[in-house]
């Protein structure tokens, strides 16, 4: 990310020092033409705007993309090894028994990767006997259908296998592990 900054402002202000060599503005009021540093230095903010326009690659942000045959199967989020991966054989059996925090979520929903660190959050705060799980809706379709859910991220707390607990939207850690322990009854 930090090369892509450094490329955008050396290039805008390669270009910016260019125009302002060419001197066409007569009053000087011009701020790319006026003078050749006027032109690198807002030229340089150009591409400073520029480089952050295109914002981090997949590799920077953790993505991992599965491809079969070179050819791009899935995008997701590479996982925390403290979050449980849920699906249809060992859902019910994660559940059913203490507290469970499930995020049901898609791998190309925005919202839903903004989730993904503040959920490895409340997992690093909840005790031992509370668990904190994602549930990918694409792949679990059934399981969104059966707890109804509609918009994604969908948090639910579950307690010995009953949801207890339902947010729908990006929630913060607090508020979450704040859930958890009130359904714990601490």
């Amino acid at each position: 990310m930090v090369t892509k900054l450094l490329i955008g402002v050396a290039i805008g202000a390669i270009l910016g020092g260019m125009l302002g060599s060419t001197r066409s503005c007569e009053t000087g009021g011009c701020p790319l033409t006026a003078t050749p540093l006027r032109g690198a230095i807002y030229g340089g903010f150009m591409g400073l705007m520029f480089a952050l326009s295109f914002g981090m690659s997949a590799k920077e942000k953790g993505i991992v993309e599965k491809r079969r045959d070179n050819v791009l199967i899935e995008k997701e989020k590479v996982m925390s090894e403290k979050l449980l991966i849920l699906n249809e054989e060992n859902f019910e059996s994660t559940v059913k028994e203490g507290i469970t925090l499930v995020d049901f979520w898609a791998p190309w929903c925005g919202p839903c990767m903004n989730q993904l660190p503040i959920l490895e959050v409340v997992a690093d705060r909840v005790s031992g006997e509370e668990k904190v799980a994602k549930c990918n809706i694409d792949e679990n379709a059934q399981l969104a259908a059966k707890y109804g859910i509609q918009s994604i991220p969908a948090l639910l707390v579950f307690k010995n296998g009953e949801v207890t607990e339902q947010f729908v939207g990006v929630q913060q850690a607090d508020t979450l592990v704040d859930a958890m322990a009130k359904v714990a009854g601490k």
